[in-house]
C-alpha cells in the first residue's frame, strides 16, 4: 500500500527545505534544555535540529522530558511549525475550544489533511500519540510513498489488515520507522525523543534535493578542473611556495568533489559518476606529480652541508649530508673514504687517527656516509673535511670546510641482525656492528654432525659473518635445519657478546640461471655489465683468447684488455669490461654459456648485448672554483660536473687590471695544471692550477680571469668543455679570518611576545641572522627573528616564540647555526646550543563574564589564570559595529578578575535587543598574566 498526495508532497518538500536551510543558524539549542544529558545519543541530532527551528521548544520549566509521551495536540503544533501550515479556518470538535493554545494548530493539521479526529466530534487533544498514529501523520504530512515487507517484525500479524498497516509499511520503506527492538509496537505511546527522530527522518526522506546535489557535483568538478590546471609538472626554486599553495587548493578541491559525489550517489548517473571519478584520479596523479616537482625544487634549493657526524658504534663514523652527494667525491676508486677526510682526537695534542685505506659506504639516497675505522674509538674527536671536496650529486654545489665534533663510548655488544641465504650452502649472518672476531664458529645438524666447511669469513667491513656448509655424506639435504653457534662476537671496543646461535635452513629453491640486466658504455673503452644477482665470472684466457667473452666478434685479449669486478661494488652484480682501444659506434658484447655462475651454481646462458658508445652527448661544465693553499702553495681549484681529462697543452693567460686600470696579462705554463688534487681524491673531477708559477707573480687581493679554450678539457666520450672563463681573487682559503661566535642569552618579553636573546661577538650578515630557519627552540616554534643591534663590534637578535607553544616554564635547549659574518673575513658560526630557562607563553583567556546594569554598566571578566591590570584603559565598546563614546575603564577584581566599567551608559536595552555589544581590545591593552604574557585579545561579546 502506498499513499501519495503530489500537491502536499511538494508543499512539504519546500517547507522542510526551508526548515533545513534556516537551521544552519539555530535560534535555540537542545543543549540548553535542563535535562539535555538525559537525551539518548541516537536522538540528540534529531532533537537539536528540531529545537533549532523551534519545532520543539521544551516545557515551561526548561526541560525536554525526552522519555515523556507526546499528545495529539503537541503533535499538531509540531507539524504546523515544521510545515508552516495556515492556521486560519474552523473546526467542529467538541473538545477543542476557541482560545485554547492548541486550537489553531488542530485547525491547521485537520485542514491540511494530516490528522483526523478520533470521531467526527472528538479530536482528543490530550490523548497520547501512538506509534501507528505518528506513522499515519508523517506519511500524510510528507506525502511519502513505497512499501516494505513487515514480516521481519515479530508483531507484524498484530497490524495485518488494520488501517495502520499501509502507513507503517510506507514509514518503514522510507526509514522513518526502524522498529522498537524486533517489534513495530504500533499501539505503544511514542516518546518525545522517538517522535523527534521519526519527524527528522521524514524531513530527510521527503526532501527532493537532487537538483542541488547534482549542481554541487558539477560546481565542485569545475573547481577541481581549475585547481588542476594551476598545478605544475616542473617547479623552480622561486615557485615552491606558490606550488605548495596550488597543491593545497587541489587537495581541498578533490575532497570537495568526493564529498559532493558521495552525497549525490543516489541521483547521479553511472556515466557522470564515472567521469567525475576519472577527474578525481587524474587530479590525484597531478597532485603527486607536483609534489614530486616541489620536493625536487626544495632539494635543489638546499645548500650542501653536513647535517650531523656521529659514531654509531666504536668503529663506525656516520656522516649525514643535507643533500645527496656524488659518490666519487667521498669514496675513492678502492672503496676507501676520500683522502681529504681527516680525524683527530679532540685534545690539546690533536693526535690524528688514520683514515687512510679505511672502507666507506654511501647510502642509496646519497645522503649518509658510513666510514669503517676498523679500530676502537673512545672519547672526543673532530672530523675534518676539506673545503670544496664533496660535491652534490649533480656537481653544482660544493661542501664548505667542515670541522665536526663528536663523542663516543661504546658499551653495546654486537648481536645478530638477520640471515640471508646467499646460495644453497652459503649463508650471510648480518651483525648489528662490525666485529673483530667470532671465536670458533660451528655448524651442526640435530644429531651433532658437523657440517661446516673450514673457517668462516668476516665480510662487509666486519658486519657480516659468512658461513659455508659442506654436504658430508649427503647429510645436508634441502629442508634440513643447521644450527650455527657463535661463541663470542667481539666488537672493536672489546665488548664481547654471550654465545649465540642462529638456525639456517638448506634450500634448493634457487634453480634460476642468472641474467644480464644491462650493458652500458661508461667510457669509450669500458663497458659496465650488470647481472640480476650475485655471480662469479669465468675470465679464463687460453692462448691469448678469453674463453667465455667476445667483443665485436673477437675473443682476443688484444681486443678485450681485462674483465674485473666494479670497484666498490659489494653486491657482486657489477663488472667492468675494459677494451684495448676507444670505440665510437656500436658493437656486440657476447657472454658465452657458463660465463657467469650464481651462488647456487646456476650458470648463465649464452647472451649477446649490443653496446652503443658515445651515448653521453653532454659537455662537461665548470661547477665551482676556489683559491686554496695546499702544502703551503696557492692553487686555483677548478671543479667539473664530471670526470674530465686535460687535452689542451697551451699556456694559460691570466688577465687583470693594474693599479692604473690598464689590462695586463700574466702567463702560466700548461705543465702547472694537475688532476687528482688534494681537495678531491677522485682523478679528473677536479684540477688544480699552481698560482705561484704564474709570471709575473699574481698579486694578493686582485681579481683575475682565465679562459679555457673549447676542448681544453674533455670527458670520457670526447665531449669538449665549451670556451669557459672563470674569475677569482688571489686570496687563499687559509687567509686570516675570524669565526663568528654566538652566545645564547636569557629570555624576555615585550610587546611582540616572548623571545630569547642571541648575541654575536662581531658584525653579522642581517639576512642569515634574521632567518628563523637558523634557530630552533626545544618544545617551541620560532615565530620570527628581529635584529636588535648590529654594529662594527657586535650584533644581537631577538628570537620570538609563537604564542601558546611553551606550555610549562623550564629549561629548554636553544640552538643557533648558519649565521654568517658581515663580510668574508668573518666566517659563519659553529652550531651553538645552550640551555635557557623559558617561561610559559600561554596567554590568559576570558573564562566567564557577568554584567550588572545601571547608570554605569559593570562587566566582570574572569580569566583562566591570574592576571594584572596596568593602564586601566584596555577596551573600547562597540554597539552594532559602531564605537561608543562612553568611557570604558578597567580595574583589578581579584587575582583572576578584571572589572570593566562603562560610565554613563546602561547597556540593558542594547543587550536585550538584537544589537551586538562587544568589548574590543585597544592599542593600550596590557592585561598580563604572572609571566608577563599579554592576555588573549579576542573580542568579548556581551550578548
Amino acid at each position: 500500500m502506498s499513499k501519495q498526495n503530489t500537491g502536499r508532497k511538494f508543499f512539504a518538500t519546500a517547507a522542510t527545505a526551508a526548515l533545513v536551510a534556516s537551521a544552519i543558524v539555530p535560534v535555540a539549542s537542545a543543549a540548553e534544555f535542563t535535562d539535555a544529558d538525559q537525551i539518548a545519543s541516537w536522538a540528540k541530532e534529531a532533537v537539536e535540529a528540531l529545537a533549532a527551528k523551534e519545532v520543539i521548544t521544551g516545557n515551561p520549566d526548561g526541560s525536554f522530558n525526552p522519555t515523556g509521551t507526546v499528545t495529539r495536540a503537541q503533535a499538531a503544533k509540531m507539524f504546523t511549525v515544521a510545515l508552516g501550515l495556515d492556521t486560519e479556518g474552523t473546526e467542529n470538535f467538541a473538545d477543542v475550544k476557541d482560545g485554547q493554545w492548541f486550537q489553531e494548530y488542530v485547525v491547521a493539521v485537520v485542514n491540511a489533511g494530516i490528522v483526523n479526529g478520533m470521531t467526527a466530534t472528538e479530536f482528543a487533544p490530550n490523548g497520547k500519540l501512538t506509534r501507528e498514529q505518528a506513522a499515519k501523520m508523517i506519511v500524510e504530512a510528507y506525502g511519502l510513498e513505497g512499501e516494505a515487507d513487515l514480516s521481519k517484525f515479530a508483531d507484524a500479524k498484530s497490524v495485518s489488515g488494520k488501517w495502520s498497516e499501509g502507513y507503517l509499511s510506507t514509514a518503514v520503506a522510507n526509514g522513518v520507522i526502524n522498529g522498537k527492538g524486533d517489534k513495530l509496537a504500533a499501539t505503544d505511546s511514542i516518546s518525545r525523543q522517538e517522535f523527534a527522530v521519526m519527524l527528522t527522518r521524514a524531513i530527510d526522506a521527503g526532501t527532493d534535493n537532487s537538483a542541488e546535489l547534482l549542481a554541487a557535483v558539477e560546481e565542485a568538478t569545475k573547481a577541481l578542473d581549475e585547481a588542476v590546471k594551476a598545478l605544475k609538472t616542473e617547479v623552480k626554486v622561486e615557485e615552491i611556495e606558490a606550488a605548495k599553495a596550488g597543491v593545497t587548493t587541489a587537495e581541498t578541491a578533490i575532497v570537495t568533489v568526493e564529498t559532493a559525489l558521495e552525497a549525490a550517489k543516489e541521483v547521479v548517473s553511472e556515466e557522470q559518476a564515472a567521469k567525475v571519478n576519472e577527474a578525481i584520479a587524474s587530479a590525484k596523479k597531478a597532485v603527486e606529480t607536483t609534489k614530486a616537482a616541489i620536493a625536487k625544487a626544495e632539494e635543489a634549493a638546499k645548500d650542501l652541508n653536513v647535517e650531523s657526524v656521529t659514531a654509531i658504534n666504536g668503529s663506525t663514523i656516520q656522516v649525514k649530508f643535507t643533500k645527496a652527494v656524488k659518490k666519487e667525491t667521498v669514496i675513492d676508486t678502492n672503496g676507501d673514504v676520500d683522502a681529504d677526510f681527516t680525524l683527530v682526537e679532540d685534545t690539546a695534542t690533536a693526535t690524528p687517527v688514520t683514515l687512510t685505506g679505511k672502507k666507506a659506504e654511501l647510502s642509496e639516497d646519497g645522503k649518509t656516509l658510513n666510514v669503517y675505522v676498523a679500530s676502537n674509538l673512545e672519547g672526543n674527536y673532530v672530523l675534518k673535511i676539506a673545503k670544496d671536496v664533496v660535491l652534490t650529486a649533480d656537481g653544482k654545489k660544493a661542501l664548505p670546510e667542515v670541522k665536526a665534533k663528536f663523542s663516543i663510548k661504546d658499551t653495546t655488544r654486537a648481536a645478530i641482525e638477520g640471515v640471508k641465504n646467499e646460495s644453497k650452502y652459503v649463508f650471510n649472518i648480518n651483525l648489528t656492528e662490525p666485529v673483530t672476531s667470532t671465536g670458533n664458529v660451528t655448524a651442526t645438524l640435530a644429531d651433532g654432525t658437523s657440517v661446516i666447511s673450514g673457517a668462516t669469513t668476516l665480510t662487509n667491513n666486519g658486519k657480516t659473518l659468512q658461513v659455508t656448509l659442506v654436504n658430508n655424506n649427503n647429510a645436508v639435504n634441502a629442508g634440513k635445519e643447521v644450527t650455527v653457534t657463535i661463541p663470542s662476537l667481539t666488537d672493536f671496543a672489546g665488548n664481547i657478546s654471550v654465545p649465540t646461535t642462529q638456525t639456517v635452513t638448506v634450500s634448493n629453491s634457487d634453480v634460476t640461471a642468472p641474467k644480464v640486466v644491462s650493458t652500458v658504455a661508461t667510457s669509450a673503452t669500458s663497458v659496465e655489465v650488470t647481472f640480476d644477482e650475485a655471480v662469479t665470472l669465468d675470465t679464463t684466457v687460453t692462448a691469448g683468447n678469453f674463453d667465455k667473452f667476445k667483443f665485436n666478434g673477437s675473443q682476443a685479449n688484444t681486443v678485450i684488455s681485462s674483465i674485473a669486478p666494479k670497484a666498490g661494488d659489494t653486491t657482486k652484480t657489477k663488472f667492468v669490461v675494459t677494451l684495448a682501444s676507444a670505440q665510437t659506434t656500436a658493437a656486440y658484447l657476447d657472454l658465452l654459456a657458463g660465463a657467469a655462475t650464481d651462488l647456487s651454481g646456476n650458470t648463465l646462458e649464452a647472451t649477446s648485448k649490443l653496446v652503443t658508445f658515445n651515448t653521453d652527448k653532454t659537455a662537461p661544465t665548470v661547477t665551482s672554483t676556489s683559491v686554496q693553499k695546499i702544502a703551503g702553495v696557492n692553487y686555483l681549484v677548478v671543479n667539473f660536473s664530471e670526470k674530465v681529462s686535460k687535452v689542451g697543452n697551451t699556456a694559460l693567460a691570466f688577465k687583470f687590471k693594474d693599479e692604473f686600470g690598464v689590462e695586463q696579462t700574466a702567463t702560466l705554463a700548461a705543465g702547472n695544471i694537475a688532476a687528482d688534487v688534494t681537495p678531491n681524491g677522485t682523478a679528473g673531477t677536479s684540477f688544480k692550477i699552481e698560482l705561484t708559477n704564474v709570471s709575473p707573480a699574481l698579486k694578493t687581493g686582485v681579481e683575475y680571469s682565465v679562459e679555457f679554450a673549447k676542448g681544453y678539457f674533455t670527458d670520457a666520450f670526447s665531449n669538449d668543455l665549451e670556451k669557459t672563463t672563470v674569475k677569482f681573487v688571489n686570496n687563499s682559503s687559509d687567509a686570516t679570518t675570524t669565526k663568528l661566535v654566538a652566545t645564547i642569552g636569557a629570555e624576555g618579553v615585550d610587546a611582540d611576545g616572548r623571545y630569547v636573546t642571541v648575541n654575536f661577538d662581531k658584525t653579522v650578515d642581517p639576512a642569515s641572522a634574521t632567518d628563523k630557519a637558523n634557530y630552533t627552540v626545544e618544545g617551541a616554534t620560532v615565530k620570527e627573528v628581529k635584529l636588535a643591534s648590529n654594529t662594527a663590534a657586535s650584533g644581537s637578535v631577538k628570537v620570538y616564540l609563537t604564542a601558546d607553544t611553551v606550555k610549562l616554564t623550564g629549561n629548554y635547549q636553544v640552538t643557533v647555526q648558519n649565521v654568517k659574518g658581515f663580510n668574508s673575513s668573518i666566517t659563519a658560526i659553529d652550531s651553538t646550543t645552550a640551555s635557557v630557562v623559558i617561561k610559559e607563553n600561554v596567554a590568559a583567556k576570558v573564562k566567564s563574564k557577568s554584567i550588572t546594569f545601571g547608570a554605569n554598566s559593570v562587566i566582570d571578566l574572569t580569566f583562566d589564570e591570574n592576571v594584572t591590570v596596568a593602564t586601566g584603559t584596555d577596551f573600547d565598546l562597540y554597539i552594532d559595529g559602531v564605537k561608543s563614546t562612553a568611557t570604558v575603564a578597567t580595574a583589578q577584581n581579584g587575582t583572576t578578575g578584571v572589572r570593566v566599567t562603562v560610565t554613563g551608559l546602561d547597556l540593558s536595552s542594547d543587550i536585550a535587543s538584537t544589537k551586538k555589544v562587544v568589548l574590543k581590545a585597544n592599542g593600550t591593552f596590557d592585561i598580563e598574566d604572572d609571566n608577563d604574557n599579554i592576555a588573549s585579545t579576542l573580542d568579548v561579546t556581551l550578548n
